[in-house]
């Protein structure tokens, strides 16, 4: 998304919890991603509320031109911090959904509201009867990308009209 709004990133820093199990493979999916795009990324790790300073100069000493930031709780109950540093050092972002409403530039992920009524349905046919196991497992489907506006504008930039084409939710 970064790039289709913003084709001069050329080096992007990937921003892990090293905690999370899911952190390595992350980083191996982006690092193939990035190559298919033709990117650099490095990985920075961020394992407490005293890292964010840290990696967020050692991402301006790699001169990151933008910044993803993995879904991870610790990360979430973080945003607000890491959008701060963000727009104090002008940096493209992209996060998890609430990335955006805590003042990051841009939020894509799952449909949390959509995965609520999904489960709700699950325990629905569960409690009629259905058997568990009997239920098959879903992936997500709806995926929603929002632009923080706001955000854009402290740090210099604007959304391209082909990034507002596809949001599903605009903060100004």
């Amino acid at each position: 998304m970064l790039r289709d709004g913003f084709p001069q990133v050329r080096k992007v820093a990937i921003v892990l919890n090293p905690e999370n199990l899911s952190a390595d493979p992350i980083f191996l999916v982006s690092q193939k991603a990035a190559k298919a795009l033709k990117l650099e990324v490095r990985r920075f790790d961020i394992r407490s509320g005293q890292d964010f300073k840290t990696v967020f100069a050692d991402i301006a000493k790699y001169r990151a031109d933008a910044a993803v930031i993995h879904q991870d709780a610790f990360l979430i109950s973080h945003a607000k911090l890491f959008a701060d540093l963000a727009i104090k050092g002008r940096l493209l972002t992209i996060g998890f959904p609430e990335y955006a409403e805590f003042g990051g530039l841009m939020g894509y992920g799952i449909d949390q509201i959509d995965q609520y009524r999904r489960a709700a349905a699950v325990v629905d046919e569960i409690l009629k009867g259905t058997k568990p196991g009997d239920i098959p497992i879903e992936q997500a489907s709806k995926f929603e990308l929002i632009a923080n506006r706001k955000t854009a504008k402290l740090i210099g930039v604007k959304f391209p009209d082909l990034i507002l084409q596809r949001v599903n939710k605009v903060i100004d």
